[in-house]
């Protein structure tokens, strides 16, 4: 509720927020009447993800997948190029960073599972992830021998 009051907000600016956390708040009381509203401990209005923020959740996710990949000893490595795009097509204003986690299953991961079994991706392999025509590609490399 009230998200659209924060939409447009610049991440950075504590004055913008507060303005939008007074309208959100206001909405909420004309909306919901007050016997509900008592019942809530606090209501907690959540500032928008900045791109940074965006961005180390995709880091986040990544390691999660690479942790499920370590029994290959397949690595996954990802150009700055596709965490900026990961970051900027799985954020909703609506939904925050939620859909984020099934856009990198769905152009990341089921790539990945594809290419191992169809056995394009091995042991010891670099999984890159980039960014090729408007959208994810993953491409294998070989490691660098040590």
């Amino acid at each position: 509720m009230g998200s659209h009051h924060l939409q447009n907000l610049d991440p950075e600016d504590p004055a913008a927020f507060e303005l939008a956390k007074v309208y959100v708040l206001d909405e909420l009381r004309r909306t919901f009447r007050p016997e509900f509203l008592n019942r809530l401990d606090e209501v907690i209005v959540f500032r928008p993800l900045s791109r940074a923020q965006l961005e180390r959740i995709v880091d986040l996710q990544v390691r999660q997948l690479e942790a499920r990949l370590q029994d290959l000893k397949i690595r996954v490595e990802v150009t700055p190029e596709a965490r900026a795009w990961l970051a900027q097509e799985g954020y909703s204003p609506d939904y925050g960073a939620r859909p984020l986690r099934r856009l990198i299953q769905r152009t990341v991961e089921n790539t990945l599972s594809r290419m191992v079994l169809r056995g394009e991706l091995r042991e010891g392999d670099v999984a890159v992830v980039t960014v090729r025509g408007g959208a994810i590609a993953v491409e294998r490399r070989e490691p660098v021998p040590a």
